[in-house]
């Protein structure tokens, strides 16, 4: 379709229109309505070197709150199996005899290729015997047994295997001057058992603050075995058959120290982001399941302290938009917002507080006291029953 210039100049004055009204409805409608349509508060930034520093944002560098007893934070992760078991393999040998003569000895070899990690069976049942010879077995040309034979099931580990290939030798071995002697083997089998093992690991970044504060370790292993525990490397217990019995591992202070040394930073310099590796392991057959899994972090008590902003903003009539940006909370309670010098205070109850943004919709009047060159100034001073790590503070008009 060809549009004409006519339509177009139509189209155009319908556009301008309805941006005029969208504008004075946005003017006119009150802040409850039009907070909405300007998008989510929630979604600023957390790194304050990439905050947009316009007029109103206000930067935090303290925490906020305190603790006045010990405070415990728990991080679980999933429960988990561990397992090292055996796992059999065979290789049957087909029947066969050996005689020996002063002639000669005859023999019978085996070729397998061996792994190290495994061991290793050889079971010979020898059903008849000619005579009184020797029957003498070798691996890798090592004697491993040698015996008058005797009708019956020999049953011979092999302790020197190597990696790669193997060789059995099973000889009939003159006794005494006989002419003639011999046995017949009915039956022979090379059993390999193998060890299928597994571990876990589970990594974590735990948020401290200022790196204060122990760590433990939390788990009931159900099973048994002889279990390992490390963590970032380090092993911090070995234990044997501890089924059921619920296990409390404190984390050195050294692991810790070295965890904080290389450790994240938040932006508010309050918060050290601890990572920790923890592995589980089995080194002996067993199967364990890991239940009740969790880090605990315990925080000493922390000296209350509140924050102070400077507060220099626009003549607003109406309302102003208050955003509290909170990067952490270490524990959980209300923040408080006193105004000076007016003296007007609100708050954000602990059961509304959150990570990132925290809007509140607050009265002009209680900024109005103080009005310099068009601007209100003051102080706003932020305080808390819990232990917070707030970021920055935005004041804008609504």
């Amino acid at each position: 379709m060809v549009e004409t210039k006519q339509e177009t100049s139509a189209a155009t004055v319908v556009i301008v229109m309805m941006l005029v009204v969208a504008i004075v409805y946005l003017i006119l409608a009150p802040p409850s309505v039009v907070l909405p349509l300007l998008g989510n508060f929630s979604t600023a930034t957390s790194n304050v070197s990439s905050l947009p520093m316009r007029s109103g944002v206000y930067q935090i560098t303290s925490y906020v709150g305190g603790i006045e007893n010990t405070s415990v934070s728990s991080f679980g992760f999933p429960s988990f199996v561990l397992y090292y078991l055996p796992v059999n393999y065979s290789f049957s040998i087909s029947p066969f005899s050996l005689s020996s003569s002063i002639f000669g000895s005859g023999s019978y070899t085996i070729k397998f290729t061996g792994n190290t990690s495994d061991t290793y069976l050889l079971l010979v049942n020898v059903s008849s015997v000619s005579g009184a010879p020797y029957i003498a077995i070798y691996s890798n040309g090592q004697l491993l047994y040698k015996q008058v034979a005797v009708a019956g099931l020999l049953s011979l580990p092999i302790n020197n295997v190597v990696n790669g290939q193997n060789v059995l030798s099973i000889y009939n071995e003159l006794n005494g001057l006989a002419l003639y002697q011999s046995f017949h083997v009915s039956e022979a089998k090379l059993v390999s058992t193998h060890y299928v093992n597994n571990s876990y690991t589970k990594s974590l970044s735990i948020p401290t603050f200022l790196g204060q504060g122990n760590f433990y370790l939390d788990f009931t292993p159900i099973g048994h075995g002889d279990l390992h525990v490390s963590v970032n490397g380090v092993n911090i217990s070995s234990m044997n058959n501890v089924s059921d019995i619920p296990q409390n591992l404190t984390i050195p202070q050294s692991i810790i120290e070295k965890g904080l040394s290389a450790a994240s930073v938040s932006s508010s310099q309050q918060v050290l982001n601890l990572p920790l590796s923890i592995d589980f392991s089995i080194s002996t057959p067993g199967r364990y399941v890991v239940v009740n899994n969790a880090i605990l972090y315990v925080v000493p008590p922390i000296s209350e302290k509140s924050a102070s902003v400077q507060y220099n903003i626009p003549i607003e009539t109406g309302q102003y938009v208050l955003s509290l940006y909170v990067s952490s909370i270490i524990k959980a309670g209300s923040v408080t917002f006193t105004v000076y010098p007016s003296g007007a205070s609100f708050s954000i109850p602990s059961t509304e507080l959150r990570l990132g943004s925290n809007v509140l919709l607050e009265p002009a009047s209680y900024f109005s006291s103080a009005a310099v060159s068009g601007n209100y100034t003051g102080t706003i001073t932020i305080s808390s029953n819990g232990l917070i790590v707030p970021t920055y503070l935005s004041i804008q008009k609504s």
